[in-house]
């Protein structure tokens, strides 16, 4: 049994760019036919990675480079297999994105004795990638309001893995 799962076939997923609440794909997380997903609240990856915007399709990628960028906030859920499988779908797992094993401090919960603990999540960070994507400014939090071009998966007319893997 995975670290990140807090009971059988739930997962704990930590997300940062387009699957938070406000941003363009949160609808697939709020779409009960895709499955369940209950925000446990507001955290802060315990380790640095850089997250940068790519600039042709204005998309967040946290790169697996842990201990460079900075420390990146986000929100995490409780999700169970079928949500998890729409969000591997999504992020292409394990193609472009690997989910990958981590910590956040919760920050804000609506559970009072979460706050300021240490949980066990799963991120989706891009392996393999390009080394020059390092070069591109490292965020802390990602809005689409900042990053306007972003381009949904459906509408893409290019292969998104040649843009940021090696």
């Amino acid at each position: 049994m995975g670290a990140a799962r807090s009971r059988m076939d739930v997962f704990k997923v930590f997300v940062y760019g387009t699957l938070k609440k406000g941003q363009p794909n949160h609808y697939l997380m709020e779409d009960p036919t895709n499955g369940v997903a209950r925000w446990i609240g507001d955290g802060r990856l315990c380790h640095k990675y850089p997250l940068i915007v790519e600039t042709k399709s204005c998309i967040p990628f946290l790169l697996a480079a842990k201990g460079t960028g900075k420390e990146v906030d986000g929100e995490v859920y409780e999700v169970d297999r079928p949500m998890l499988e729409t969000l591997d779908e999504l992020e292409q797992h394990p193609r472009l994105y690997t989910r990958t094993a981590t910590q956040c401090v919760l920050m804000k919960s609506q559970d009072q004795e979460l706050l300021g603990k240490t949980i066990d999540c799963e991120v989706y960070l891009v392996h393999g990638f390009k080394k020059e994507l390092l070069s591109l400014p490292a965020l802390s939090c990602y809005d689409h309001a900042q990053h306007l071009g972003y381009t949904l998966r459906k509408e893409r007319r290019f292969e998104l893995y040649k843009l940021v893997k090696e």
